[in-house]
Order: structure tokens, then sequence, then C-alpha cells
């Protein structure tokens, strides 16, 4: 695997950056234009749009959101038409190699200005118009809607129940924390991570992690998509995508004590349609299917049909110890120090559950603690896999890099991210921390809902997510 450094990106682009302008400076002279123009910002657009017969407005085209790219792709391509490369062929070349193939054009002696594209367009067979528009759309979706815009993100689970649904259709902004360009930038279009039994995806060549401005950071409360971080098996961008509620920012401290979460000593409001677990006491005997029909969804018997246990929210627990069938409503909760092993940090230093956790300090970037042999076991994995240091620890002893250290610096920043179904969510509380560089953007809105009869969820369609 080569994982390009940021002296050789920033080297591409600015070869690239150089050869297209000296191959506009040749197209200009061949045009009747001046070649020194082709080195000024703007003005050499507006020489493109007299070359190939566009009109000025094209110029405010290109700055459109999301669809403004598609027009400088079709800029350029009329610019390559100008100068005779019609062939199929001569768009595949331009689309794969860009401003090196435009170089080759201009210093081509076969390659001569013939006038503005539109005003000497020949008919284009059918087939042809279908292949280049498919290949333009896929390549508009790939190269810039998917990593710079937003994408569309199906609810696979019930850990965010109460909130979002198995079979919602959700958009997924990537304008709001910022885009993070891809990783692995080689990949089959429209598929995640696996295509079969083979990986849809070349990581022999990785770029390090860069993460575009943003209109806002990640905020407590925020649903949340982002790469799966205890997945070790692909790159950061090819892992699986979850979605969760983020509870706790980078410097924040989390307790969590008969199920209440607490950042930095103050209670935090729990979301209206969190869910938990109830356990209900009948006065006799009642059918499964008894509840269903009331609106309290699947009820789980316990021991016998006396005792049920519900995934609900509050308003649902209070509505459903009311119904004359019900004694008695409790919620399920485990005692403090009693410890599941399954929970983070899978450690007998730490005797936490689901509904006691804590107190557990969120790294942030350039922040430093205090090592030592029981506390590494909340940052090991931080330091080994996530920012990729060489960490072993004998006893006391904690060698990083192969220095011998008490403290340690984070390099980025980390948040804690819980599902609104609380007791049957698989996040933060099992896996620990969501690195910065894991995230892909913040959930908008609803597109689509359908349920397990593939039968669309009207009520739900266009919903926001908050």
């Amino acid at each position: 695997m080569v994982i390009l450094s940021p002296v050789i990106l920033i080297t591409i682009v600015t070869v690239t950056a150089i050869v297209l302008h000296v191959a506009l400076f040749l197209l200009f002279k061949k045009a009747g234009f001046a070649g020194w123009k082709a080195f000024v910002p703007i003005l050499n657009l507006f020489i493109i749009f007299k070359i190939t017969g566009r009109k000025w407005y094209w110029f405010f085209l290109m700055l459109l959101p999301v669809v403004g790219f598609l027009f400088v792709m079709i800029a350029f391509f009329d610019l390559l038409h100008s100068f005779g490369r019609r062939r199929f062929y001569h768009f595949l070349l331009g689309l794969f190699f860009g401003a090196y193939y435009l170089l080759f054009v201009a210093i081509s002696k076969s390659a001569v200005y013939i006038g503005p594209r539109l005003k000497h367009a020949t008919p284009t067979p059918m087939l042809r118009e279908w292949a280049e528009a498919v290949i333009l759309a896929v390549v508009l979706v790939t190269a810039y809607i998917k990593p710079f815009w937003f994408e569309t993100y199906n609810i696979p689970s019930q850990s965010m129940e109460g909130t979002l649904l198995m079979g919602d259709y959700i958009l997924v902004s990537k304008i709001n924390y910022g885009p993070r360009l891809p990783i692995t930038p080689i990949a089959i279009p429209f598929v995640q991570n696996a295509n079969g039994q083979n990986d849809s995806y070349f990581d022999k060549i990785q770029l390090p992690y860069f993460r575009l401005p943003g209109v806002e950071d990640v905020d407590r409360g925020d649903v949340v998509v982002f790469n799966f971080p205890a997945d070790d098996s692909r790159p950061v961008d090819r892992k699986t995508n979850y979605i969760k509620r983020c509870v706790a920012l980078p410097g924040d401290t989390l307790y969590i004590y008969n199920k209440q979460v607490k950042v930095n000593g103050k209670a935090q409001l729990t979301p209206p349609s969190a869910q938990y677990n109830y356990m209900a006491e009948m006065e006799h005997e009642v059918p499964p299917d008894y509840f269903s029909g009331l609106g309290f969804g699947d009820a789980t018997p316990i021991t016998s049909l006396s005792f049920y246990q519900f995934s609900i929210n509050s308003l649902m627990a209070d509505s459903l110890s009311k119904i004359r069938a019900v004694d008695t409503v409790r919620m399920v909760c485990y005692a403090p120090n009693r410890r599941i092993l399954e929970i983070f940090p899978k450690s007998e230093s730490y005797p936490w559950n689901l509904d006691n956790f804590g107190p557990l300090y969120i790294p942030k970037k350039g922040q430093t603690v205090v090592l030592n042999e029981q506390n590494i076991k909340l940052y090991e994995r931080i330091i080994k896999v996530y920012e990729h240091n060489d960490l072993r620890v004998n006893g006391p002893y904690i060698k990083i890099n192969g220095e011998n250290v008490s403290f340690y610096t984070f390099k980025q920043d980390y948040y804690f991210m819980m599902g609104d179904n609380r007791d049957n969510s698989s996040d933060s509380r099992f896996w620990g921390f969501v690195p910065e560089d894991h995230i892909v953007g913040k959930a908008w809105f609803i597109w689509l809902s359908m349920d397990a009869e593939h039968n669309i969820r009207y009520n739900r369609l266009f919903q926001t997510i908050e």
C-alpha cells in the first residue's frame, strides 16, 4: 500500500495546473487569441467561451452549487470539439486524462481550430449520445456530488429506532462538517465497500486524510453518519457506514448514571424519541399480538405470557402503564459496578455497563493526558490504530515508537456516539471513540421510507432529522 504524502499531492496538483495553462496557452494561439490570456483567471474562461461559441453567462452556470461542475466538464469537451477532437475515444481520453490530453492536443500538428463547436456540430449517433451522457452522469456523481455535497443512506438496523426506522432512506450532507476527500480514490462507482466476494476498491494507493472547511462543527445532539471505527479490515472511507447521535465532543468528560447521560457534570436532555427497554407485568396472561394493535409494537414475552419486554419511549411507557391488563411497568436498568464484558474498554479495571458508564474523557486534538497502567486501556486503540504509533505495554512501563512515555498528545479529535434506541444499539459504549477522520456527514432528512413489505410510509417522507 502506498499512502501519498501531502507534498506529493501538492506536487501533482501544481504540475497538473501548469500543464493545463500551457495547453490553453497553445490552444489560444491556434485560435487567434493572445496566449498570455491563458494565465489570467476568469479572463481565460471568457476566451474559452469565445472559442467554443458559448455565451458569457456560462461563467455563472459554472458557479452553481452541485451542477456547476457539469458545466465545467461540458466547456472542456467543447474545447476539444473546437479543435477537431470529436470521436468517442477522444471523449474517453479527455475524461480520464484531462489536462494532460489537452496538452497532447495542443502540441499536435493535426489539431487545428475549426471554429466554435456549436457552429460545426455534426449529428451524433443516439447510442453514443446516451453513452456519453451516462458516463458524464457517473463521473459527476462519483467524483463531485457524492464526495463534496451529499449522498443517500439506508437505515439497516433498529439502533436509531424512535428517530429513524429500518427502511428509511436519508440524505446525508457533506457540506455541514466539510467534505472529506476520498482516501481510496480508485473504486467501482456507487459501491461502498464490497462487490460480491471481491473488494470494490483498489487500496494499494491511498491519499492522506484531508477535510475541506464546513459550515459548522459536529455538536452534541447531531445525528451523524460515520465509518465504523472497529473495522480494521478496510481503509477508513470503505468501512461500513454507521449512524448514531453525538452525545459528547472532544474535550468533554462523559458519565452515564442509571441511563442519564451527563457531560462535564451536567445532565443532558434525552431526545424525546429515545427508547429504552421496559418490563411490564400483567394482571393475567395476554397474547403477544394484544399490544401491537394498541400501537406498542413488538412485545417480547419473558418467562411467561404475564411478563413482557418493550422497547419504547417514556411517553409510551406511561401510556402502557394505564392499560387495564397491565399491573406494573418498570425500566430495565443495570446496577452500577455490574460489569458487562463487551462494554468498552473491556477491562476489569472499568466495571461499566450500558446504563452506568464512565467517567470517560473524550480526547481532543492537541490535548495531553497522563498514561498509566490502568488508563492505557482507554486510549491504546487511539494510539496504535487511529494515530498509527507502535505501542508496547509491559506492566507499568509504556513505550511509544521505542521511547518510554508517561504522557501522550492526541493528533485528532474524537467523539462519543450513541443510538436513540439506547438499550438496543451497538455504539461507543461497546467500541469506544469515533475519530474525526471517520466522520462522513450530517443526517438531513428522510426522502423515502418503506416498511418490511415494501409499502411506502408516506407520513415519514421529507421529515427532517433532529
